[in-house]
C-alpha cells in the first residue's frame, strides 16, 4: 500500500520534471496537452514506472536482509 502511495505521488512529480526539462531544452514558455487522455497516459507510465522500481528495491531489500540472516545464521 505504501508503494502505491508513493507511485501515486511521485508520478505527478516526474510529469512537473519531465515538463520543465522539455521547456529548457526547447524554450518554450509553457505545454499544452490539448486534452485529459494525454495527461492521463502520461501519469500512468509514470506510475507504473515508479511502482515497478519501488517493487524492485522492495525485493531487493528483502533479499539482501534473507542473505544477511543467512550468513549470520
Amino acid at each position: 500500500m505504501l508503494r502505491f502511495a508513493i507511485s501515486f505521488i511521485l508520478a505527478f512529480v516526474l510529469i512537473v520534471v519531465e515538463a520543465m526539462i522539455v521547456m529548457k531544452l526547447k524554450n518554450y514558455a509553457g505545454i499544452d496537452l490539448s486534452n485529459i487522455q494525454l495527461l492521463v497516459g502520461v501519469y500512468a507510465m509514470n506510475f507504473f514506472l515508479v511502482f515497478a522500481i519501488l517493487t524492485d528495491v522492495k525485493r531487493w531489500i528483502e533479499n539482501q536482509e534473507e542473505s544477511d540472516t543467512q550468513i549470520e545464521g
